[in-house]
């Protein structure tokens, strides 16, 4: 007996020696609305906030959050160890939202103006207004973040029955269906549309600008919650934030209605999985500096919509933008009516990928800027205009494949300024950054895409206006074309700037490559499928040189010696039925997406 006793307990010691020091204490910590943080935690005994609950979590804990509406800021500070995440979840998926704005009531009629009222002792402002609006300037006409124009935007948000109320910038732009904030006075000023009384409607004003924020933390699982209503500001304030850190998860999460940027994903290794960042007034996602972050069967649509606060769409706008990150993946995303690029890859990217996405309706449906790599596939664009539905901007090595493109301004277009970026180099499988260099689209692989009705061009090489002239054919360089053009181009302004032209980067003029043209950037355009339907032509040069049929494109250029032209014979493409018959050639010749596609019909039509 005492033998056995012993083994028992020498069996014990020696199994609680090999648990990781974390799953000795890893426990489950429950919230709920009737709680109280004074309470110990437990089921019974709930805390009432879900910033108290997070404050003692260790490795290997689980915050379970009941159902209802928290109006808090988040704020975890501690890790989780690998293999015993922390972890922050809805007791129900879909049960809980964090909500950035709080309950106003005790509204006053005002005596200025009848149809509206006022509530006093407001102390909350975010942002400030550009002073050409606090002029009376028209702000449907601002052009927010526009680096040429700088005009700065006030944040405050205010919801009545839960629809987003316009904000003025001065009193003097106050009408039906405005809020406009008196900081002086600390009051909100409220005139509701059909002259509606506020103490009759559920009021929500914004009082902080950012929910959840985790700084230089690994290894944290949130599930399951919903993010809404934030005053954030536009740069890099996002209302959900990840910053640093690695190996975090967010899961089954929604954030929506943010003032600027909905979430952000900064650190590396870092799984967005099925999230939804529809409805932010900027962007849905942004990731910055960061390494192998997956985003899988996700969405970022009608972004940047809001026209009285409208951000330009050539300043980090749209669904989403990735910025200097390595091995960024999105899988099954989908991208629909963002106001700027659906897929946005800027500034010494490397290694990234789209596979089996969707974007439809975006200003443009991807658009890679000087960045280096991006692989494109077995995804679907359709009608992202006034733009394209790839954009290859000064980007070199790109491959696209087995993408169906329809009804785009153009299919994909080849930009070419005069840009530059810092060099990438890999060491130990990082993104290393070096000095600034000049960049431009090279070594680009375009093979067995299908190419529908896009209506400026299937494929379309910029060489007018803002771009350069390395894209253009040898043989047409001199032609008097081009040359009547040239002032257009940019060579030609920076020219005239001088020789001691210097870029924002520091690169100079002289630095950028000379001599080249077409036939020196190694291009491979082959293999695709056209069918124009009495759209843009198959490919062009933009003024300068138009294609209708390929046996002019292969005997001008030598691509498409395997390319050709016919009706993909789709079941019905305007609504998204993309299946083909189960002997169509585009089966054969493997132009066909492999896989699924969020929100599309593909496989065999019966």
């Amino acid at each position: 007996g005492d033998f056995t006793t012993m083994k028992n307990t020498l069996t014990l010691l020696t199994a609680l020696l090999l648990v990781p020091p974390a799953a000795l204490h890893a426990a489950d910590f429950h919230v709920a609305t009737n709680g109280s943080d004074t309470n110990s935690g437990t089921q019974d005994k709930p805390f009432k906030t879900i910033a108290a609950g997070v404050a003692g979590l260790k490795a290997g804990d689980t915050l379970l959050v009941g159902p209802g509406v928290y109006r808090e800021t988040i704020k975890v500070t501690s890790s989780g160890a690998p293999g015993q995440p922390i972890t922050i979840a809805a007791e129900k998926k879909g049960t809980v939202t964090i909500r950035g704005s709080a309950l106003v009531t005790g509204w006053r009629r005002s005596e200025e103006n009848s149809k509206m009222f006022i509530h006093e002792g407001w102390d909350k402002y975010f942002g400030k207004w550009d002073e050409s609006l606090v002029k009376g300037g028209d702000q449907f006409k601002a052009k927010f973040g526009d680096p040429k124009t700088t005009q700065t935007m006030a944040f405050n948000q205010v919801f009545v029955n839960g629809t987003l109320i316009r904000e003025v910038a001065c009193p003097a732009k106050r009408e039906a269906g405005t809020f406009y904030i008196d900081k002086e006075k600390k009051q909100i000023q409220l005139w509701l549309a059909n002259d509606a009384d506020p103490n009759q409607c559920s009021v929500e004003v914004t009082d902080r600008d950012v929910l959840l924020q985790v700084m230089n933390v690994s290894h944290l699982h949130v599930k399951g919650l919903k993010f809404e209503h934030c005053a954030n500001g536009m740069m890099g304030q996002a209302a959900v934030l990840f910053r640093g850190g690695r190996n975090n998860l967010i899961e089954d999460c929604v954030v929506q209605y943010t003032a600027m940027v909905g979430l952000t994903m900064n650190g590396d290794n870092h799984v967005v999985r099925r999230c939804v960042m529809n409805h932010n007034g900027q962007q849905g996602f942004a990731c910055n500096n960061s390494e192998n972050v997956l985003i899988e069967d996700s969405e970022t649509s009608f972004n940047n919509l809001i026209p009285w606060k409208q951000v330009s769409p050539a300043f980090k706008s749209g669904g989403f933008k990735v910025q200097s990150s390595h091995k960024v993946k999105f899988l099954r995303h989908t991208a629909i009516s963002n106001y700027g690029p659906g897929f946005w890859f800027d500034v010494s990217n490397d290694d990234c990928e789209a596979a089996n996405c969707y974007a439809a309706g975006n200003r443009a449906g991807i658009l890679n800027e000087i960045s280096f790599r991006i692989h494109v596939h077995d995804s679907v664009f359709v009608n992202n205009n006034p733009n394209n539905g790839i954009s290859i901007a000064e980007s070199p090595s790109n491959v696209i494949e087995r993408n169906i493109i329809i009804d785009n301004g153009c299919g994909v277009y080849f930009r070419d300024m005069l840009r530059s970026t810092p060099e990438v180099s890999i060491v130990n499988g990082r993104s290393v950054k070096g000095k600034n260099a000049p960049i431009w689209n090279h070594d680009e692989v375009v093979r067995q895409n299908i190419f529908l009705n896009n209506a400026r061009a299937q494929i379309n090489f910029g060489v007018q206006g803002i771009n350069e002239k390395r894209q253009v054919p040898q043989r047409l360089l001199g032609s008097q074309k081009l040359t009547e053009q040239g002032k257009k181009f940019a060579r030609d302004e920076m020219t005239k700037l001088g020789e001691d032209y210097v870029d924002k980067h520091g690169v100079t003029l002289s630095m950028q490559p000379k001599g080249l043209y077409l036939e020196k950037l190694n291009f491979v355009i082959n293999g695709n499928v056209y069918w124009s339907g009495g759209k843009g032509p198959l490919m062009q040069w933009d003024f300068l040189l138009i294609y209708e049929n390929l046996e002019d494109v292969r005997a001008g250029e030598g691509f498409e010696k395997d390319g050709v032209v016919l009706d993909p014979q789709f079941a019905d493409w305007k609504n998204l039925d993309l299946r083909v018959p189960s002997d169509s050639p585009l089966l054969k010749s493997g132009c066909y997406p492999q896989g699924e596609v969020p929100g599309v019909k593909l496989g065999i039509s019966k």
